[in-house]
């Protein structure tokens, strides 16, 4: 009832309320599953008498004693920091547009080179899985009591997966970084072009201050994104499935939990993305308005020292600057939020696959 409630919420636009049935949602679902246990954490297979209850599962009154004092002093900073989250995803996020930009798609050769990236990311899938199984081998062998000397073939395919994928991620860079450098300076001469037919009109309109920074760092920025958009989006969409599909034929339950995490690491950080996105957007106004202050005060410093107003105009271009900066570093704090928010759900999918191998160890069925 709570969770259609919540849906009925969203469709009215009443976003608060969406929010409070969803919190109560997750608590009662809490308070079920507590009440449904105690005093059991954990039921056995096997026999009731080999139930985990609270009464053997805690700790000593020692390290109660200190867990309770570390509770208290780091809950303060936990809460603060979801509030804080909370309070920047406040408002709705709209999604005007996709993160790739089709424009990508014109660039000269971009199919030959996305296909070549395709292959370099197929084989480093393989060399991950290659790596991950033979250093899991090695440990499982010597906790088993076998000798050193006997992992020696699975310790060289370790070295060998990790110098190759090292390789190949040396590789792809430099192949993107030639490749983005080239097409950058296309699109500088194609820009410059452009100005030169359109002449001071453009200039006028956009700014003189905005056009130099087009030229010289706007650039330079696409180069960046080039590189960037195109590695990360390839390897994302290759390199998961291939370790999704190595981890369902080792283990099909440890797969399916990987299965149903993935999409909550991939939805998560598009909230996260399209947030940054709309704050670097805002950022954007504040640079085009700033580069074009500064370079209109520098052309007029001379009439500005006749009229006695160059020390005014400097604390107008240090105001300014001010609020670019903090726009700036409101940016960079959402992006930061994101790499905190892929941080949790690793870790949270990490440690749900350990308590079903856990569990599944004790009851003797791996």
């Amino acid at each position: 009832l709570l969770t259609v409630l919540a849906h009925v919420s969203v469709f009215k636009g009443k976003e608060i309320n969406s929010f409070i049935y969803s919190g109560l949602t997750l608590v009662a679902l809490v308070a079920l599953l507590f009440s449904g246990l105690f005093p059991r954490l954990m039921i056995s297979s096997i026999s009731a008498k080999y139930n985990l209850v609270i009464s053997t599962a805690s700790s000593t009154p020692y390290t109660l004693k200190i867990m309770t004092i570390a509770t208290f002093c780091l809950l303060p900073f936990i809460l603060a920091y979801t509030i804080w989250a909370y309070y920047i995803f406040r408002r709705r996020i709209k999604m005007p547009t996709i993160m790739f930009d089709k424009g990508l798609l014109t660039l000269t050769d971009i199919k030959k080179t996305m296909r070549g990236l395709v292959g370099l990311y197929i084989l480093q899938a393989f060399l991950i899985v290659g790596q991950a199984v033979s250093l899991g081998l090695v440990i499982t062998h010597l906790w088993n009591g076998k000798p050193l000397k006997e992992q020696f073939i699975y310790i060289i395919g370790f070295i060998i997966s990790f110098a190759g994928r090292e390789g190949l991620q040396w590789w792809s860079n430099r192949w993107l970084d030639d490749y983005a450098r080239v097409e950058a300076k296309k699109l500088r001469k194609t820009l410059l072009e452009k100005v030169f037919i359109l002449g001071p009109e453009l200039v006028q309109k956009q700014g003189t201050g905005h056009m130099v920074t087009l030229t010289l760092d706007g650039i330079s920025e696409v180069e960046d994104y080039i590189q960037l958009t195109l590695s990360k989006m390839i390897s994302m969409m290759i390199v998961p499935i291939v370790v999704l599909a190595m981890a369902f034929y080792l283990d099909w339950v440890s797969g399916v939990i990987l299965f149903f995490i993935y999409p909550l690491i991939v939805l998560f950080m598009i909230i996260l993305g399209y947030a940054a996105k709309a704050k670097a957007d805002k950022q954007f106004v504040s640079f085009q308005r700033l580069s074009n202050h500064f370079i209109d005060s520098l052309r007029g410093i001379d009439t500005l020292k006749y009229f006695g107003l160059s020390k005014r105009y400097a604390n107008s271009i240090y105001k300014t600057s001010e609020r670019f900066r903090k726009t700036t570093m409101s940016v960079l704090r959402v992006a930061i939020l994101s790499t905190f928010a892929l941080d949790f759900f690793t870790t949270l999918s990490i440690a749900v696959v350990a308590v079903f191998l856990g569990l599944r160890l004790i009851n003797g069925e791996i």
